[in-house]
């Protein structure tokens, strides 16, 4: 686990954060997956309102002093060995610090401020699974990840499958208690559940935002099967955005989940 401090300033306050990124193989297959941690601490004496960090798809509201109150955010990735590069944490209004941590594959360089409005959501690389001996070709890896914050917890899974009759995806949500998480908004997986036509999928997403998910026994499942004609005839994994209420305020963290077709980035993909 790698660790920054950072010193953020506003009206005159100086607010100490810690910045903590790790990671890990998640198995020992070639090309296998890893899983990178992202941690954000306040050592202040005081609430910081807000925290965006585009490059960890981590955006958080007034964040609470100490290390019991920390932002961790883990997330499954795919075959990308992570390495250290440089990032920015965007708080308050208008403050910007630099920083480092733990990244897979490559992150702007350039024009971060674009970034911040018009966040950089496209497929997340995963390789093409491998034909076995037998020249069956194995399912891909699951996505997916999970959020802490106070006593909040939120775990999201999602899986692809094929077989004769066309392609499967599954998506599961869940929550540690309906008091620690009163709500979680996900209209991407919302708007797969309500299963449109592939060219559709975006925009079901675009009109299903704001509406939190009715889970059952503090989990949400959705299961959708395609028929072979829809395949992609690849493995599209796109980050997208889950909100999650907690504690009187809201956490998002932008998720690896699998999709029935590419997208392009737009406003939709992104922690408002």
């Amino acid at each position: 686990m790698q660790a920054r401090k950072a010193a953020i300033s506003e009206s005159g306050v100086v607010y100490q954060l810690d910045v903590l990124s790790g990671f890990a193989p998640q198995n020992n297959q070639t090309g296998g997956q890893f899983c990178i941690r992202y941690e954000l601490i306040n050592n202040a004496n005081a609430d910081i309102l807000a925290l965006n960090w585009p490059d960890a798809g981590l955006k958080t509201r007034n964040l609470a002093p100490g290390i019991n109150n920390r932002v961790s955010w883990i997330k499954t990735i795919g075959t990308s060995q992570p390495s250290v590069k440089p990032t920015q944490i965007h708080s308050f209004k208008s403050s910007t610090v630099p920083s480092e941590g733990y990244f897979a594959g490559a992150i702007p360089g350039e024009n971060r401020n674009v970034r911040l409005v018009a966040y950089k959501l496209d497929e997340i690389e995963l390789a093409q699974s491998t034909p076995g001996a037998d020249n069956t070709v194995p399912d891909p890896p699951q996505v997916g990840g999970t959020l802490s914050v106070g006593n909040a917890t939120v775990d999201v899974g999602s899986s692809l499958k094929r077989d004769s009759q066309g392609f499967q995806i599954d998506i599961s949500i869940s929550r540690n208690s309906n008091d620690a998480v009163t709500g979680i908004k996900a209209p991407w997986v919302s708007a797969l559940a309500a299963k449109p036509a592939v060219e559709e999928y975006a925009a079901m997403a675009d009109k299903l935002q704001g509406e939190n998910l009715e889970l059952v026994e503090n989990k949400y499942s959705v299961s959708v099967r395609y028929p072979p004609q829809s395949d992609p005839g690849e493995n599209v994994v796109l980050e997208q955005p889950i909100t999650i209420s907690h504690g009187g305020t809201e956490t998002c963290i932008t998720v690896p989940i699998y999709s029935p077709v590419r997208i392009s980035p737009i406003a939709s993909l992104r922690c408002e």
